[in-house]
């Protein structure tokens, strides 16, 4: 009967738990939600009469009693913890914030015995470390007290550092259990073959089947164990189990010397770029400002948050502890990284120990033959594990508290890639088949991640508000922050400063980049030329489809592509990021009479150098998609071939209909040839559905 009623008559179930869940007796216990709002009310309905009968109305199942008693012990709770700060602050030294009682006691010698020695007495135990932190954190209090604050700091990851082995290991679950691989699986299926006894007659025919036999349980090992590697793979790094499949080849060694691999980054992240942009700073409604949340101390549960949301067992940087080493500090003391972070959130700086990092080189999506060349090789910067984990609680609260545009799709937690890849190839078909000019170029910005300038991020958060406490603390991340990488024969280069750019690597410069990268979307979007399309007096506008620093940029003519590019130029120019002309190619669509023309035109320009233009039966890629003017996106490659696979497509038209990334309602207009073609509500004559989308 539950069955019958839950399927034909959902209405009237619903309707019968709300009713049951209004007769029900109030709970007794409070969640998160209601104390927040409890506490909101109390700010509310201060000096009024009748607080808790006024309360009432506001929760759904507490009555009046209840929140009488949850108030009474939450005032008890703040008076005693009054009380512990009080009998705290007069059990230990004087205020670091009253300086003449500081002159007079032992704490002003000790506080410059730390400055002169550099170097903070040893500590002994997890007892006392408790106690340093205490003190550090009194000392960040005063900013003359900084450097006191910095070095008790350093003493204090080094003993983390130094003493996550003496804590007993957590138990890895089933799920990260190492798998052995095929070719490990194949020896064991070798050593494990059935003796023969030694009483019997063997024959040459049992030779002969027992050989094939062999052969046979050899490759049967190898395939299972390379299904349970694969397996174990897509579900612990998606990205490489991608890059196997469509890439056919697993990450290559960097065998460049490390003196060239020296020599071609110090011109590039030693060299400070100078640039400091000034940007308008963007209009916001106070009431969005989320300063609070934004610069409050750190919180245990921020904490804990980030180790869930991390990959514990990634690779360590040159403090040689990683996540889960921190994560066994947490579980055995639980309050304590919770303070050191929150101390150096309020001193607006960290200790220059954790700014150590290590870079690898990892291959661009070229043939193996290309790899010989330095520049087809993208730095990975790894750090240590305590700035891994405060960049991660950092990136959380400031891309909460920004508005980046919804042109920009990289890094974002959207199916980016894919609705721009979707987008431009609809735009290209629709164009040709509605006979629309179409002009698109796309940018290739010369080593973005690492010229870009840190003045023009620090103008860029300043651009959208970003308070001075956060801005302040995010340049001195990157003072003094130094690297070195590995070449040939893991040979490590000299270390080497990072005065420009971001760490490719880190939680927070793909943020950081998106930040910086955001005033030229925007004035695209506002005083460029864009490609308008649409069908019953609605219509819609694309300047620019990003990705990170690849972008694809559109216009309806081939002086409104002039336009857009006069605006690159002088982003260019007045920020230090180079557009590598050579590298930035263009097509333009046109018609005349029922025949469709590709570059019937002269080149664009930038900076006074002409753009190379695309032909037909050409094609430049863009997202790891090769683009054709005649065709859209090729399909030579193999990334290609897999996605246009059955399986692949409708995995892909599940996720395009999921996709709510730019507030564009996507939804599959037609599946055809094992394609899928996906448009947004204002492209439909575009892409030519005669408003009745299949």
């Amino acid at each position: 009967m539950s069955q019958h009623i839950r399927h034909a008559h959902p209405r009237a179930q619903n309707d019968a738990r709300l009713a049951a869940l209004a007769n029900s007796k109030p709970s007794k216990l409070w969640s998160q939600e209601e104390i927040l709002l409890l506490a909101e009310l109390e700010k509310l309905y201060e000096n009024k009469r009748n607080i808790n009968a006024l309360m009432v109305p506001h929760f759904t199942n507490k009555n009046r009693k209840q929140i009488a008693e949850k108030r009474r012990d939450r005032r008890d709770k703040r008076k005693k913890q009054a009380m512990d700060a009080e009998q705290s602050s007069n059990n230990s030294d004087n205020d670091a914030n009253d300086e003449p009682e500081i002159s007079e006691s032992t704490t002003k010698e000790r506080r410059k015995d730390f400055i002169n020695k550099k170097r903070a007495p040893k500590i002994a135990n997890f007892s006392e470390l408790n106690d340093r932190i205490t003190e550090a954190q009194r000392y960040s209090k005063n900013v003359q007290h900084h450097k006191a604050a910095l070095v008790l700091l350093e003493e204090i990851v080094r003993y983390i550092s130094e003493n996550t082995g003496d804590i007993n290991p957590r138990p890895l679950p089933s799920n990260e259990q190492p798998i052995e691989s095929g070719t490990e699986r194949m020896n064991t299926a070798e050593v494990e073959q059935p003796s023969t006894p030694t009483n019997n007659k063997i024959s040459k025919k049992d030779i002969r089947n027992k050989n094939l036999n062999k052969s046979h349980r050899k490759r049967y090992a190898k395939a299972k164990g390379s299904y349970k590697e694969y397996q174990a793979m897509f579900k612990k790094d998606k990205k490489k189990i991608a890059r196997i499949t469509t890439d056919g080849a697993e990450d290559a060694t960097c065998q460049i010397s490390a003196d060239v691999i020296f020599e071609y980054y110090k011109n590039i992240i030693e060299t400070e770029n100078k640039k400091n942009p000034k940007f308008q700073q963007i209009d916001r409604i106070p009431e969005e400002w989320d300063f609070e949340n934004l610069c409050q101390d750190i919180s245990l549960r921020e904490v804990t948050r980030a180790f869930e949301e991390s990959n514990l067992n990634k690779a360590v940087g040159p403090d040689n502890i990683g996540l889960n080493d921190l994560f066994k500090v947490h579980n055995k003391e639980p309050r304590m990284l919770p303070k050191i972070l929150s101390t150096w959130l309020n001193m607006r700086m960290v200790p220059d120990c954790i700014k150590r990092n290590r870079s690898i080189l990892i291959p661009k999506n070229l043939p193996i033959e290309e790899l010989d060349k330095i520049s087809n090789w993208r730095p990975i910067t790894i750090g240590t594990a305590f700035m891994k984990l405060f960049t991660k609680i950092l990136t959380k609260r400031l891309d909460f508290f920004v508005n980046l545009n919804t042109r920009q799709k990289g890094f974002m937690k959207v199916r980016g890639c894919l609705e721009n890849l979707t987008l431009l190839q609809n735009i290209i078909k629709g164009a040709r088949k509605t006979k629309h000019s179409l002009a698109v170029v796309f940018i290739d910005i010369s080593k973005a991640f690492d010229s870009v300038s840190h003045g023009h991020i620090i103008r860029s958060l300043e651009r959208h508000r970003v308070p001075s406490s956060i801005r302040d603390l995010i340049k001195d991340l990157y003072t003094n922050s130094n690297t070195s990488f590995k070449g040939k024969n893991n040979i490590s280069t000299p270390e080497l400063t990072m005065r420009s750019g971001v760490k490719q690597g880190d939680s927070l410069s793909p943020l950081l980049f998106n930040i910086a990268m955001d005033p030229l979307i925007c004035d695209l979007k506002k005083n460029g030329k864009g490609f308008t399309f649409g069908s019953d007096g609605i219509f819609e506008q694309i300047t620019a489809l990003a990705f990170a620093d690849d972008i694809a940029v559109l216009s309806n003519t081939w002086d409104g592509m002039s336009t857009n590019l006069k605006i690159i130029e002088t982003f260019s120019k007045t920020t230090g990021l180079k557009l590598n002309v050579k590298k930035t190619h263009g097509f333009l669509i046109s018609h005349n009479k029922d025949k469709i023309l590709v570059n019937n035109c002269k080149p664009w320009q930038f900076d006074k150098q002409n753009i190379e233009n695309i032909h037909p039966g050409e094609s430049e890629r863009y997202l790891g998609l090769n683009f054709d003017p005649h065709t859209g996106y090729t399909k030579n490659s193999k990334a290609n071939e897999v996605l246009t696979k059955q399986y692949c497509s409708m995995y892909c038209l599940y996720l395009l209909c999921d996709s709510r990334s730019s507030g564009d309602s996507l939804y599959v207009t037609v599946l055809r040839n094992n394609h899928c073609v996906v448009g947004t509500v204002t492209d439909l004559t575009l892409m030519g559905s005669n408003n009745n989308p299949e």
